[in-house]
């Protein structure tokens, strides 16, 4: 713990000591207590120095907490903005995609025929995305129409293999 510095209640100065003097006083402590202002020159001696510790204490550990709940209140002030921050930013992308989305043809894209190659269509069985609910034309350089039907398609063969176990 860091040593208490209390400042002097005449001048306020913080080159104060407390200390104990023994043979000041048979009591022992409190009564032994003294309190010393090396600028002034001001004493407190038993009770009265152990209250103005006391005190100054007491202070800065209110001190603290005030600062300890200030410091709480400006992270949840900070946490709520970047909330709210972060919503209004996915808010403005998906109006951005949304509006994206109106420009384009409502109907899904489907791959440019190579001229003389037959069209290859989704390999996923299930595929629904082409027109009507139908298979859809798979990518360039690929067999599926896109990633989720390669993961779905992947997912169903993985259960297939688990059931044949």
């Amino acid at each position: 713990m860091a040593k208490l510095i209390i400042p002097c209640p005449k001048c306020n100065s913080h080159t104060t000591d407390l200390y104990r003097e023994r043979g000041f006083s048979t009591k022992g402590f409190p009564f032994d207590a003294v309190f010393h202002c090396m600028c002034c020159g001001h004493r407190l001696y038993g009770q009265a120095a152990v209250k103005l510790a006391e005190n100054v204490v007491t202070a800065q550990e209110q001190a603290a907490a005030e600062k300890a709940a200030a410091v709480e209140q400006a992270k949840k002030e900070a946490a709520a903005r970047a909330v709210a921050q972060a919503r209004a930013q996915e808010a403005a992308a998906k109006a951005a995609r949304v509006k994206a989305a109106k420009k384009t043809s409502s109907s899904p894209p489907v791959a440019a025929p190579v001229e003389g190659a037959p069209l290859k269509l989704c390999a996923w069985h299930r595929c629904t995305k082409g027109p009507d609910g139908t298979r859809m034309v798979a990518r360039p350089n690929s067999k599926y129409c896109s990633r989720d039907c390669s993961n779905k398609n992947a997912r169903w063969r993985y259960t297939q293999r688990e059931a044949e176990a």
